[in-house]
């Protein structure tokens, strides 16, 4: 984990090994037991921290391996570090602790700060912040936004309350790296779409569905159940009903809807910036096949004349890049201005490669006639 705050705070960091355990009531949170914690550390008190398993009782009890820690501060603000490798014994983290001032703006790379419900202590937001690979200068970062707020699953279509039509998604991440490269790049839809799901995924969640429906013998508490794909089923069921088997006879009482299944294979829908980077990703193919010369740094710049802004994007700048996805846009760009990878001949003279061959790969052995050819590795227009 690595952070940075550009402000001239105060700026601490304390880790902490902890154990998961199980409460003694199934209704309630796991209890975590710190077991071992390192000391507070910033750019006052101590800046570097080394320490091997080996050299501490404690932290090897659930922890086999080497921490580092460091705060450095620098001519901008204060960077900060934690970094580990080893094993963890079965039910055993390491929870990191930030300390500065109210309000300072604190930016981290492959990291998720939750507050624990703690007074003082805040959750990060978004959830997670930049991966250090999203920073490379030839990397395109792709934010998610929601273009659709209706959630289609499996069983059932209901609105999504948790992000707002057109706006950022609330979990994609935003941020700029230490060597000032800004993330995302632009932003594309994230947000409920539909996509095919593993029925392996299906079947497994029915089975924990008919395992923990075998658990409950009692009916006079939590008559009501979720069956994990948004149905809540009442417990206290009909004297008919437990044989196991609904009215057709199927051993599970889950009902998939026939628009959200195709031969008998499974879609959901589903968010995250892994749904918003394909349709970048996807869009950028078909730039190239229209210019296969394209460089990234054309590629950026056709990113940056075709994303589309709206109020939500003047509103969160640092949160969209440079936009919204514009494929089409995008696509006029590059036909206006590049070649199409086909070169054109007028005469047999310029074809060094004699040999011609249909686009199917049968080789011509008559003189070509006006047509679309492959002549020595590529395509050809004979005119």
């Amino acid at each position: 984990m690595e952070g940075y705050t550009h402000a001239d705070v105060p700026l601490s960091i304390q880790v902490s090994l902890v154990k998961q355990e199980p409460s003694e009531s199934f209704m309630d949170d796991d209890v975590y037991n710190t077991i071992w914690e390192s000391p507070m550390l910033d750019e006052k008190s101590g800046a570097l921290f080394n320490l091997k398993s080996s050299d501490d009782e404690n932290l090897s009890e659930g922890f086999t391996g080497e921490i580092s820690i460091g705060v450095l501060k620098g001519e901008e603000g204060t960077q900060l570090a934690f970094y580990y490798t080893g094993e963890f014994s079965d039910m055993h983290y390491f929870d990191v602790c930030i300390r500065s001032k109210l309000g300072t703006d604190l930016y981290l790379f492959s990291a998720k700060l939750s507050s624990h419900s703690k007074d003082g202590y805040s959750d990060s937001e978004p959830f997670m912040t930049l991966n250090d690979w999203t920073t490379a200068p030839d990397v395109i970062s792709v934010g998610a936004y929601c273009a659709n707020d209706i959630k289609r699953l499996l069983t059932e279509e209901e609105e999504d309350t948790n992000n707002t039509l057109g706006d950022i998604a609330e979990f994609s991440s935003y941020g700029t790296g230490f060597n000032g490269v800004h993330c995302p790049t632009l932003s594309a839809p994230g947000v409920n779409i539909v996509s095919a799901v593993s029925h392996y995924s299906i079947e497994a969640g029915m089975q924990d569905d008919d395992d923990d429906d075998e658990g409950y013998d009692d009916d006079e508490d939590n008559n009501e159940e979720n069956d994990g794909f948004g149905n809540d089923e009442d417990s206290d069921s009909d004297d008919d009903a437990d044989d196991g088997e609904d009215d057709d006879g199927d051993s599970s009482s889950t009902q998939f809807r026939e628009e959200m299944m195709w031969k008998g294979f499974h879609y959901t829908a589903e968010e995250g910036t892994s749904q918003a980077a394909p349709a970048v990703s996807g869009t950028i193919a078909l730039w190239l096949e229209a210019d296969p010369t394209l460089t990234i740094a054309q590629i950026k710049d056709i990113i940056s004349q075709s994303c589309h802004t709206d109020q939500y994007t003047e509103a969160s700048p640092d949160r969209f890049g440079l936009g919204k996805l514009d494929a089409k846009k995008g696509q006029e760009l590059v036909l206006e201005g590049a070649s199409t990878g086909i070169r054109q001949v007028t005469s047999e003279q310029e074809m060094p490669d004699k040999r011609v061959f249909m686009l199917d790969g049968r080789q011509v052995f008559s003189t070509p006639v006006h047509g679309l050819y492959i002549i020595g590795g590529k395509k050809v227009v004979v005119k």
